[in-house]
């Protein structure tokens, strides 16, 4: 079953990172527990704008390989 993958805006907080065989990234929840995965490549483009570990933003979900995660989404929700 296709769902449209649709952005949407959230807080989310750093809790770990993970190094697994074909990926690396970061884990970060929201303020209802759910997981999230967010790559190196897109970690990089968002560390800086942080505060104390949280980030409130537009997101989207993404896929590199044969991973799944989630991105900033530069248009408007």
């Amino acid at each position: 079953v296709y769902i449209e993958n649709k952005p949407w805006k959230d807080t989310l907080t750093y809790k770990s990172y993970y190094r697994g065989r074909s990926a690396a990234g970061a884990l970060f929840t929201n303020a209802a527990g759910q997981r999230f995965t967010v790559f190196m490549t897109d970690l990089d483009k968002f560390i800086h704008i942080m505060h104390c570990g949280t980030l409130t933003a537009n997101f989207i979900y993404c896929k590199r390989g044969k991973n799944y995660g989630i991105a900033l989404y530069d248009g408007e929700v």
